[in-house]
C-alpha cells in the first residue's frame, strides 16, 4: 500500500516549468503539469498517431501507389466501357441495316422490292398450303387464272398496307399544295407512290417533323430526299430540281425541303413522285393526306 501510494504521490504531484531569459533571466513564460497529465496526453497521441498510420497506410496508399490496385480499378473501368461500345455497335448496325433497306427501296430495286414482298407474307400460311404445281397452272381456265392473280395482287397490297399501318391521329401536311394527282399508288405496277403535277418551280414540303436521312441524286429518280419521322414512318420526294436540305438536318411539318423539277429517266414532265413508307411497307399515300 505504501508503495502504491508513493506512486500516485509522484503521478499526481504537481510540478511548474518556468521558461526564463538567458541574459536577464527575466520569466516568459511557465507551464503547470503532472506526470499523470504528460502519461495521458503521450499515450493519447501514440493513439491518434497509430490510428493516423493505418489509415494512411490501407487507403490513401493503397489507393494512390498500390498497382494491383489501379490495375483493377482500370480493368472495371475497361470492361464498363467495353460493355457500352458493344451496345452502341449493336444499334449502329441495327441502324445501318434499316437504312440501307430504305436507300435500295428509294433507289428501285426490284430484287429487294420482291424479297420484301415475300417477307411480309403469311408464314403460317406458306407451311399449311403446298405450292402450286406448273401442271395445276396449265390446266387452270384463263378466266380464273386473271381473278386469282387480280385477288393475290389485291391481298399482297392489303397486307403491305395492314403491316406498314400509319398513326392516323397524325396530322401529315400535303407535300405540294394545289396539285393534281396523276398516276395514283399501284403496286401491281410497282408504282409505291404518287404523282403529283403541278407549276415548276413550286416549293415541296416536308410532311412531318423529322430528319433527313437521304439528299442525293439517282439516275431513275434524279434530285431525291427522304425524311424519317417518328413511329418509323418515313416520307420520299423524288424528281425534284432542287434539295433544300443536306443529310441530318431537321426538318419541320411544312417546312420546304426541295423544288418542283423534273429530274431523272423516270419522268414525262415536272412532277413530284410521293412516297410514304410505314415500318418498311409502303403505304397508299391518299388514305392519310388531303392532297
Amino acid at each position: 500500500m505504501k508503495a502504491n501510494s508513493t506512486l500516485w504521490t509522484r503521478l499526481t504531484e504537481r510540478y511548474l516549468l518556468v521558461i526564463r531569459n538567458e541574459d536577464n533571466f527575466a520569466e516568459k513564460t511557465s507551464f503547470n503539469f503532472t506526470y499523470a497529465k504528460l502519461l495521458v496526453i503521450t499515450t493519447a497521441s501514440l493513439i491518434v498517431l497509430f490510428l493516423a498510420s493505418i489509415f494512411v497506410s490501407n487507403f490513401l496508399v493503397t489507393k494512390w501507389l498500390n498497382p494491383p490496385t489501379k490495375e483493377a480499378q482500370t480493368t472495371r473501368r475497361l470492361i464498363e466501357l467495353s460493355a457500352t461500345v458493344d451496345s452502341l455497335q449493336n444499334a449502329i448496325m441495327a441502324r445501318d441495316e434499316y437504312l440501307l433497306r430504305i436507300q435500295k427501296t428509294i433507289q428501285g430495286d426490284n430484287e429487294f422490292l420482291k424479297a420484301g414482298s415475300q417477307d411480309t407474307s403469311d408464314v403460317s400460311t406458306k407451311k399449311t398450303k403446298p405450292p402450286v404445281k406448273p401442271a395445276d397452272l396449265k390446266a387452270t381456265n384463263p378466266v380464273d387464272a386473271e381473278f386469282r392473280n387480280e385477288f393475290e395482287s389485291a391481298s399482297k397490297a392489303q397486307t403491305a398496307a395492314e403491316t406498314g399501318s400509319v398513326n392516323t391521329d397524325m396530322f401529315l401536311f400535303s407535300p405540294l399544295r394545289g396539285a393534281i394527282i396523276s398516276d395514283k399508288f399501284n403496286p401491281k405496277n410497282n408504282h409505291w407512290g404518287v404523282d403529283l403535277v403541278s407549276k415548276k418551280g413550286e416549293p415541296i414540303h416536308a410532311v412531318l417533323n423529322g430528319t433527313v436521312i437521304l439528299a442525293s441524286w439517282t439516275q431513275d429518280s434524279g434530285n431525291i430526299i427522304a425524311i424519317q419521322h417518328s413511329n418509323q414512318l418515313i416520307s420520299i420526294y423524288k424528281h425534284n430540281s432542287s434539295l433544300l436540305k443536306k443529310v441530318g438536318d431537321f426538318v419541320k411539318a411544312g417546312e420546304s425541303v426541295a423544288i418542283l423539277g423534273n429530274s431523272g429517266e423516270l419522268t414525262s414532265g415536272p412532277h413530284l413522285h410521293f412516297e410514304l413508307w410505314s415500318k418498311g411497307n409502303p403505304v397508299n399515300p391518299e388514305d392519310f393526306i388531303a392532297f
